[in-house]
């Protein structure tokens, strides 16, 4: 990664990609600013500070080999450790972007296009182009 330090402020290079936590940084930052305690969204279907659904917790705690009930999705520690493992298993080979889209769009959402709108909610977030 490059990246310049001036004074206080860490600027990224165009090349520079960001790491796995301002990734997962920026996605909280777009599912809930960052609330402490965020309303759940989607109508009731998306909780936590990831707003991640049912299905996604349940493949996420596989993924991580462990058994956390689905209202854990609510706690950051364990919602950040589920997340992380969803989106660098389903984006693998497929950048960074690849990973954000995941989170947004499933297992195959780093090819669908819908997931570009989040894609760029999400680098605005991470105040990267």
């Amino acid at each position: 990664m490059n990246a310049f330090l001036f004074g206080t402020v860490v600027i990224l290079s165009a090349t520079a990609e960001p790491s796995i936590n301002q990734i997962l940084d920026g996605i909280r930052m777009v599912e809930s600013s960052n609330l402490p305690n965020p309303k759940d969204g989607d109508n009731g279907l998306a909780i936590g500070p990831y707003q991640i659904h049912k299905s996604y917790w349940k493949d996420g705690t596989r993924l991580l080999k462990v058994n956390w009930p689905y209202s854990e999705a609510r706690q950051e520690s364990k919602a950040r450790q589920v997340v992380k493992a969803y989106i660098t298993s389903y984006g693998k080979g497929h950048g960074w972007e690849g990973m954000i889209r995941c989170h947004n769009g499933g297992p195959t959402g780093w090819k669908k296009k819908a997931t570009l709108g989040y894609l760029a909610k999400v680098k605005a977030a991470m105040k990267v182009k």
